[in-house]
């Protein structure tokens, strides 16, 4: 008779703790997670914070929000796993009643882009774990990443080491209007820049040494065609990552040398349009470009030759720094074009190419292997 009651007592109290669960499990059970900051640059690492807060008495033996992120955001300590560019990052907490647990990750930005992590389901069940319940939060947490510039010395070497003979660093922006003396030959100098006079006098070739002009502007266009036979799709989507770090890089350089600067490319709009900014000068106007160049997918509106076509007539800066992963026929008819208006065309291969364009000034942008943005790298960091 006893265990008869007993039984009845503990079939009463299982049912009450199941009716008890499933009224109030998801009262005052609230969850957000949010970057430590808004804006970060490639290589960085920033932290995620996540909250959730068991605002009743009732506990929960145990609750699960997965945190669905991108690839290219790393997360430190974490069993993470990876379906595509989407990275999925279980959090588990136990939460007493009237309980709060904040859980901070260390995150490597990988790669530059616009980040968000919009929703997440918690998953959680009654103390005896016969039932699973599941609550869907709405999220707002957004992270820019930006293309971290390197200086150009660092990686931009002179048309020597096209060949494999020589590679040099080198600057990319003179002024060829104004002409401050003269100064020895180095391997990356035009021949038509040779002082003649001052060579005959100093025994050694010299060259005319240029210096800025307050009339110098700058067009920085990035040609996010990969192949010359290239059709609608981009093949080498890393041409293109690479190509958007080389134009950070010449940007931030502008921004050091106070020449206004404007940047095109034939794409990287959301619908697959070409992009091109304003014109302007100074460190703050160096990283709106940035942010442009954050936000730009890897599309194009057109091969490289029609876009020229549109745009040869409405670009008028004086310097043109030409960024692409190739040269073909008709990015060497743009360029001759270019400088026959009177134009310094500075030509930034991305590859080595097998020819350029005869008297184009050219350089290689090379890029480390240990470079915190190179791309496809998933390497985690340890959690603090």
């Amino acid at each position: 008779m006893e265990l008869i009651v007993l039984l009845l007592l503990v079939g009463v109290l299982f049912g009450l703790e199941d009716r008890l669960y499933v009224r109030q499990w998801a009262r005052g059970l609230h969850y957000e997670c949010r970057f430590s900051t808004d804006e970060a640059y490639e290589g960085d690492e920033i932290t995620l914070i996540e909250t959730i807060t068991n605002g009743k008495a009732l506990p929960l033996a145990w609750a699960k929000a997965e945190i669905t992120a991108s690839r290219w955001l790393a997360f430190a300590g974490s069993q993470s796993t990876i379906a595509g560019d989407t990275r999925f990052v279980p959090s588990f907490f136990v939460l007493r009643g009237h309980h709060r647990v904040v859980r901070s990750w260390k995150v490597r930005c990988l790669r530059r882009g616009v980040y968000h992590i919009d929703k997440t389901v918690i998953v959680t069940t009654d103390l005896l774990g016969r039932r699973t319940f599941s609550l869907p939060v709405r999220l707002h947490a957004q992270l820019t990443v930006l293309p971290r510039p390197r200086a150009l010395e660092e990686c931009v070497v002179s048309p020597q080491s096209l060949s494999g003979a020589r590679v040099v660093p080198r600057r990319l922006f003179i002024d060829p209007f104004f002409v401050n003396g003269v100064r020895p030959y180095t391997p990356w100098d035009s021949a038509n820049r040779i002082h003649w006079t001052a060579t005959a006098k100093a025994g050694e070739i010299m060259v005319r040494s240029n210096d800025s002009t307050s009339d110098q502007t700058v067009a920085v266009l990035l040609n996010m065609q990969t192949r010359a036979d290239e059709g609608a799709a981009i093949r080498d989507a890393e041409d293109v990552e690479r190509g958007i770090r080389a134009a950070a890089s010449v940007i931030a350089e502008t921004a050091h040398t106070g020449f206004p600067v404007q940047f095109w490319a034939n794409g990287g709009g959301a619908d697959g349009e070409a992009t091109t900014t304003g014109c302007g000068a100074g460190e703050e106007f160096a990283l709106d470009l940035l942010r442009v160049l954050a936000q730009l997918h890897v599309t194009k509106s057109e091969n490289f030759a029609r876009y020229a076509d549109q745009v040869r007539g409405r670009i008028l800066s004086t310097d043109m720094v030409l960024i692409t992963a190739y040269v073909d026929d008709a990015l060497a008819e743009f360029v001759r074009e270019r400088q026959e208006a009177g134009v310094h065309v500075q030509l930034l291969l991305l590859r080595v190419a097998d020819a350029a364009p005869e008297g184009c000034d050219c350089a290689q942008y090379i890029e480390e292997p240990s470079d915190a943005s190179a791309a496809g790298s998933d390497e985690e960091v340890h959690a603090s």
